[in-house]
């Protein structure tokens, strides 16, 4: 999820990632190998979106028991070299 995709929904929650009675948001999905590193992930998000990794914030959402979503965590800057196998 981006910046642009929060600032233009218009419900509760960060966006609407199932609710079929509104419109959904616009999300990304992206798959990547099970050997890829954090900072390979990171980079790849990077050059799709022309912008600096610096300027990159990966967060761990959670779902709540009132059905809604919302940022737990940021993911550390130190899992740049962790695999799914060390995370």
């Amino acid at each position: 999820m981006t910046a642009e995709t929060f600032k233009n929904h218009q419900g509760f929650d960060l966006a609407n990632f199932d609710d079929r009675q509104y419109p959904l948001s616009n999300v990304n999905s992206y798959k990547i190998l099970k050997t890829d590193t954090y900072g390979v992930f990171k980079g790849n998000i990077s050059r799709a979106f022309n912008i600096p990794p610096e300027q990159i914030r990966f967060w761990v959402l959670v779902n709540r028991q009132n059905m809604t979503v919302r940022p737990d965590a940021p993911i550390p800057e130190a899992y740049e070299n962790a695999s799914q196998y060390l995370v």
